[in-house]
C-alpha cells in the first residue's frame, strides 16, 4: 500500500466566523506535499430562482493545480490511502446525502460541512475505499484543531511568520504522525 493516493481533511478560513473552519476532502498524490489536488466538498451558494433567494448545500468537486493557489485554504491533515480509483471515490461522496432527510426537493435541515466530512469518510470506510487506519471521526478532528491551535500559536498564518514559505499549505500526516510542510 506504498505511494497511494492520500485522503486529507481540509481546512479552510472562514471570513464569515472567525475561529471556525470550513471542512473539505482533498486527495492529494504521494507525496504528501504533492501541489495538485482533487477537492470534494459541499458549500452553500445564494440562488435566485423565480424570484425566490435561496442558499441550498450543494455538493462540488473541483481540481485543484497548485494548493497553494487555493483561497482560504489554510491546512491539510493527511487521514487515510485511497485504495479505489478516483471517479469510485467521486460516485461514492456524491452519494453522501446533503440534508438530514434525502428527498429529492431538497427540503429538510441541511447537513454543514463538518456533517457532510464525517459522513463522506464513514461512507468511503463502509466500502473499503479508504484504508482506515483506526482514526475516530472524532479522534481525526481533534487532531486537526490540535494542528491548527499549534500553528496559531506559531502565528503561522501572521505576516513576519518565521517558519517555512508562506505560500506552503500547512501539512500534517497523521498515517505517520508528520509534519510534512510547516
Amino acid at each position: 500500500m506504498r505511494n497511494k493516493p492520500r485522503l486529507h481533511l481540509a481546512l479552510y478560513a472562514n471570513p464569515k466566523y472567525l475561529d471556525t473552519y470550513h471542512y473539505a476532502l482533498l486527495i492529494r498524490l504521494k507525496p504528501t506535499n504533492a501541489p495538485a489536488a482533487l477537492k470534494f466538498h459541499v458549500h452553500n451558494k445564494l440562488q435566485k430562482t423565480d424570484d425566490i433567494i435561496s442558499q441550498p448545500w450543494l455538493y462540488e468537486t473541483i481540481d485543484i493545480p497548485d494548493i497553494s493557489l487555493e483561497p482560504y485554504l489554510l491546512a491539510c491533515i493527511a487521514i487515510e490511502k485511497i485504495l479505489v480509483p478516483l471517479g469510485r471515490v467521486n460516485q461514492i461522496l456524491r452519494e453522501v446525502p446533503i440534508h438530514e432527510i434525502d428527498d429529492p426537493s431538497g427540503h429538510g435541515k441541511a447537513i454543514d460541512c463538518v456533517k457532510w466530512v464525517q459522513l463522506s469518510i464513514s461512507a468511503l470506510r463502509r466500502v473499503d475505499a479508504v484504508s482506515n487506519n483506526g482514526f475516530t471521526w472524532d479522534g481525526i478532528r481533534e487532531e486537526a484543531l490540535r494542528y491548527m491551535r499549534r500553528k496559531r500559536q506559531e502565528r503561522r498564518w501572521e505576516v513576519g511568520w518565521n517558519g517555512g514559505r508562506q505560500e506552503d499549505v500547512a501539512t500534517f500526516d497523521m498515517l505517520t504522525d508528520e509534519e510534512v510542510v510547516p
